[in-house]
């Protein structure tokens, strides 16, 4: 298994394919596994990037607080000692808030930056879901249920009841081999909360794209928008009939659209 210190924590990461270099950053609750099945197609043309956050996986889960910012250094410290030349960035939900503060923090040590079902400041309502995830730790309740708890709030009802996905969908879940332990999840959850980017945003200068899954329950439209109108150089592209996952509802159109940006292509579904 694959790891190297990187901000004095141990991160697992794999490498895929060559080419100009492609960092995947994951959310909330999620590891590198995430990204496996689109590596086939993003690694064509690119040298693919993935890993685990500090906390989950096979990374450190260090015994302190976490705050987004320390996970952006964990991501830079990685790029600059795996030797990654102005890697592109593209970063989900939580990852996107990393990526943000990668950017800001190190934009000119990165080229393109693509935030995924992200914000700047995380809503409310998106608190509280995020804490009765957290709450389900502590019930005894079987992995099943917890699954049908969680998936509803992360897959869109077009998507899930589409015959197979949501047998299919709770099965990828069960076989998860990097679930968070309450532990992680817990300080993930955290940093998520505390972090506010909306006075910073103005700071990006790399050429962004933002991408929105049309039926989000967990990231709203405003917050989106607020993305797509501060950060400098931004262009959004909007995923009909997708929930929160759009890399697991559409994985097609998702690479398409991410390798289109890269290599200066006009987006299509």
């Amino acid at each position: 298994m694959p790891k190297i210190k990187a901000n004095n924590i141990n991160l697992y990461y794999e490498l895929h394919g060559k080419g100009r270099p492609l960092v995947l950053i994951s959310g909330l609750a999620t590891s590198h596994h995430i990204w496996l099945p689109l590596i086939d197609s993003l690694k064509k043309e690119n040298q693919i990037l993935i890993f685990d956050n500090r906390g989950i996986g096979e990374s450190d889960n260090p015994d302190t607080a976490y705050t987004i910012e320390d996970m952006a250094e964990d991501v830079f410290s990685l790029i600059q000692n795996l030797n990654l030349e102005k890697p592109d960035i593209l970063g989900s939900s939580m990852g996107g808030a990393i990526a943000q503060m990668l950017a800001i923090k190190h934009g000119s040590n990165i080229g393109k930056l693509i935030l995924d079902s992200t914000t700047s400041k995380l809503n409310f309502t998106s608190y509280l879901a995020s804490d009765f995830i957290l709450g389900l730790y502590k019930i005894k309740m079987s992995l099943e249920q917890k699954a049908l708890s969680f998936i509803p709030w992360v897959f869109s009802s077009d998507y899930l009841e589409k015959e197979g996905n949501l047998k299919k969908t709770m099965k990828d879940f069960l076989k998860n081999p990097s679930f968070p332990t309450e532990s992680g999840f817990k300080k993930h959850l955290e940093a998520l909360k505390k972090f506010d980017s909306r006075e910073l945003l103005e700071k990006i200068e790399n050429p962004t794209l933002i991408l929105r899954g049309e039926k989000d329950i967990l990231i709203l439209q405003d917050e989106t928008e607020a993305l797509v109108q501060n950060i400098p150089f931004a262009s959004y592209y909007s995923f009909k009939k997708t929930g929160h996952s759009i890399c697991i509802e559409k994985p097609e159109a998702f690479t398409k659209i991410v390798l289109d940006f890269i290599n200066e292509k006009i987006f299509s579904e």
